[in-house]
């Protein structure tokens, strides 16, 4: 989020509000560390970071039993923006409604979704995306 908002854009994210649970991030770390396997996406590394920045309107926790990627998606295509993500959302395009639908869901991944890498803790973004620009700019 840092380094789109000192670019000058507005970001906000979106996760499972199970996230914010401490209860549920400790014993999943403790599973973790007991040698069981449990999913790097359900062992969030901050969780008072994660809080203040859902105080701070940054991030917004959607409900436990609701398909998160669906908000992001809604959000970005309803405000003109894009989503950061290494997700290509083939769920979401398997659920399309006949092959016109399908096509447009995979063009909208192909245009609206930023992949991203960590070259130790310097975020860096596709150098080859290009940020979809808004009808009439």
């Amino acid at each position: 989020m840092q380094w789109y908002q000192e670019r000058g854009h507005n970001t906000i994210g979106f996760m499972p509000d199970y996230m914010l649970d401490w209860e549920n991030a400790t014993n999943n770390t403790r599973m973790k560390r007991a040698g069981l396997e449990v999913a790097a996406s359900k062992l969030p590394d901050d969780v008072g970071l994660l809080e203040r920045l859902v105080d701070e309107g940054l991030i917004i926790a959607t409900p436990p039993q609701d398909y998160d990627d669906s908000y992001s998606i809604a959000y970005a295509k309803s405000h003109g923006g894009f989503v950061v993500t290494n997700d290509r959302f083939k769920d979401w395009v398997e659920k399309a409604q006949g092959y016109e639908d399908r096509e447009s869901r995979k063009q909208w991944v192909r245009t609206h979704c930023c992949s991203y890498t960590f070259v130790n803790d310097e975020f860096i973004p596709n150098p080859d995306f290009k940020i979809p620009r808004l009808p009439g700019s």
